[in-house]
């Protein structure tokens, strides 16, 4: 199933206001480009992620480098014999109006990252219940 072709569904509140219900994380990064490019006529942005049962690393990355103008360290992988950080870099024009994000118990994973990013940078507001504690790295094999 290609799940590019998937829309977030998107409320236009005017000038003042987006709200983004982001249900996946599994976003081309054309996708993520048009998301931003469209916040950034408001002032303000709304990140639903209650629901999102996580996904791809890499569009966890991107869509933090669309709401931040620098360099993110989103944390470390650690394994037995190395330790690498995950980093998310600012691309283009970043959203810089005011941001919340949205969780609940059924956001996971690249969800819980996202907004726990955002809370340590105090980059913007975090509301909603306790999300599922369900962060972790998978690797798929052909």
């Amino acid at each position: 199933m290609d799940l590019s072709r998937h829309s977030a569904p998107v409320v236009d509140m005017g000038d003042e206001l987006m709200i983004l219900k982001f249900p996946h994380f599994y976003f081309k990064e054309w996708k993520i480009d048009g998301l931003i490019g469209e916040a950034r006529k408001h002032k303000g942005l709304i990140l639903d992620l209650r629901g999102n049962g996580g996904g791809s690393e890499e569009t966890l990355k991107y869509l933090l480098g669309g709401v931040f103008d620098k360099e993110i360290k989103i944390g470390d992988i650690v394994r037995r014999d190395e330790r690498k950080p995950i980093v998310a870099r600012a691309h283009g024009h970043a959203f810089a109006g005011k941001l919340l994000v949205l969780v609940d118990s059924a956001s996971v994973s690249a969800a819980e990252t996202l907004a726990r990013v955002v809370q340590i940078e105090k980059r913007g507001v975090v509301l909603g219940d306790h999300s599922a504690g369900m962060v972790m790295e998978s690797q798929c094999y052909g």
